[in-house]
């Protein structure tokens, strides 16, 4: 990877890190990321756009280091819908309340998730490495009272961390 790749993988790991850490400091663990999003909505109503700002500008920084990793690959078109969850997510915070918005918010999930694994499966080739990962936050979230409620966060972070490991390992 190009240094310009690299330093976009950590900003945008960074980004999403620290904006966790903050929601899930204000609003403690919720079941999922986009839950976050109708939170900030909800009580903080100005700050419903630095939500969304801040997860288009992670997905936004998470492009050109896949497509430079994906460079030679039949299947390199897959990097532009593999952030497209977060950018989805960043323009619906309120999936939840307008029926289009959950539609739209619901397609995102389905292309990112379809688009990561054949990424994943079909670029990166030492997924293996990754498996203490997937195994460290299954032990984690088992060990906590919340990890029946939240589940859905534990998958998406693991998802999250899988994408960031790969771009940095290929």
């Amino acid at each position: 990877m190009d240094t310009f790749g690299f330093i976009c993988t950590i900003l945008s790991f960074l980004l999403m890190t620290v904006f966790n850490f903050v929601c899930i400091k204000k609003y403690g663990l919720l079941s999922c990321y986009s839950a976050y999003g109708e939170k900030w909505e909800k009580n903080e109503p100005n700050s419903t756009n630095l939500w969304s700002l801040i997860t288009i500008i992670a997905a936004m920084l998470l492009v050109p280091p896949i497509l430079v990793s994906s460079d030679g690959y039949p299947l390199q078109f897959l990097c532009f819908f593999t952030p497209l969850y977060l950018f989805l997510v960043g323009i619906t915070p309120d999936y939840n309340k307008v029926k289009a918005h959950n539609t739209l918010h619901m397609v995102g999930v389905i292309l990112c998730v379809i688009s990561v694994l054949f990424w994943l499966f079909f670029i990166v080739h030492r997924l293996i490495v990754l498996f203490p990962v997937y195994i460290l936050a299954l032990v984690i979230g088992l060990g906590t009272n919340t990890f029946n409620k939240s589940w859905l966060y534990y998958l998406e972070m693991v998802m999250y961390l899988t994408a960031y490991i790969a771009l940095l390992t290929v």
